[in-house]
């Protein structure tokens, strides 16, 4: 039996339930179901404490969905958010830079012990801009997990970033919106970090997330991964109270326990007054 019904969102040819659960349990229940109903996709979560809609003329919603008051949603990717000002180019050709330095620096610090394939593998492209993604840097892509505590402490937490460091707050009772998105990915069109580089490099965010990254926000179809969305489980500030302590301290390790951090840090110094120093002042740690 599903769960209560208590808003609706709309992508081309499908209404997107929002449903009211008690616990994780319960959408553990859900989503399991959809897994085993979806073997040739990959079910992943996203937490949101606020909504981004698609913000069309009322008379086009008609012309689309046959209602002008629909609520379309948006998952733009951070390269293309207001005054964002770097090209796609710019991007792809920084972060493949300073990808290709962390695995000389990590190499050199593990003896020469990393296979040397790394950078010449295919999903080399994404895996620099996922490193991006997750550091707080612009990327073409969305950040996912199939962890659901990862997903609900995104859905429940605002990130205040400032100078760099960053501070975290439980959302209040007036964020209506909080809420974990299921996501029926392709599997051509996603990209976990599983290249084991943890046994040199130790813990670091994407790891410690869960973390996949969906590459669907360039080209034409910036909002393709909106296709994808299968539903939503509502959530509020009293489900902090199912997260273990301290769990900010697990998803965002210090620079002391993650290398890529660490390198990241000591790359706003050296590129400093360059194109790739202005990227990185988005860090934030």
């Amino acid at each position: 039996r599903y769960p209560e019904i208590i808003d609706e969102l709309r992508v081309p040819y499908r209404r997107i339930p929002i449903f009211k659960v008690k616990d994780l349990n319960d959408i553990k229940l859900f989503t399991d179901v959809m897994k085993d109903k979806n073997p040739d996709n990959i079910i992943l979560f996203r937490g949101q404490n606020k909504l981004y809609l698609i913000d069309r003329p009322k008379e086009e919603k008609d012309w689309l969905f046959g209602d002008e008051n629909v609520k379309e949603p948006s998952f733009l990717p951070s390269f293309l958010r207001p005054n964002q000002k770097f090209a796609y180019t710019t991007l792809c050709s920084s972060w493949h830079q300073l990808a290709s330095i962390l695995l000389n620096d990590l190499n050199h610090d593990n003896n020469d012990v990393i296979p040397p394939y790394l950078r010449s593998m295919e999903e080399f492209h994404t895996f620099a801009l996922g490193i991006a993604q997750h550091y707080g840097l612009p990327s073409v892509g969305i950040d996912l997990t199939d962890n659901l505590e990862t997903a609900l402490w995104f859905a429940i937490n605002y990130l205040k970033v400032g100078s760099g460091t960053t501070t975290c707050e439980v959302i209040g009772e007036e964020a209506k919106d909080a809420t974990i998105y299921v996501f029926r990915c392709d599997k051509r069109a996603i990209f976990k970090y599983n290249f084991g580089l943890e046994k040199f490099a130790g813990n670091h965010r994407p790891l410690a997330q869960n973390a996949w990254f969906h590459h669907g926000g360039w080209g034409l179809a910036r909002n393709q991964i909106a296709l994808q969305l299968m539903c939503g489980f509502r959530v509020n500030q009293s489900w902090n109270e199912t997260l273990p302590s301290n769990y900010y301290n697990t998803l965002f390790p210090s620079m002391d326990d993650d290398y890529f951090l660490d390198f990241l840090i000591k790359m706003q110094a050296w590129f400093e007054g360059s194109k790739v120093g202005e990227l990185l002042k988005g860090l934030y740690y």
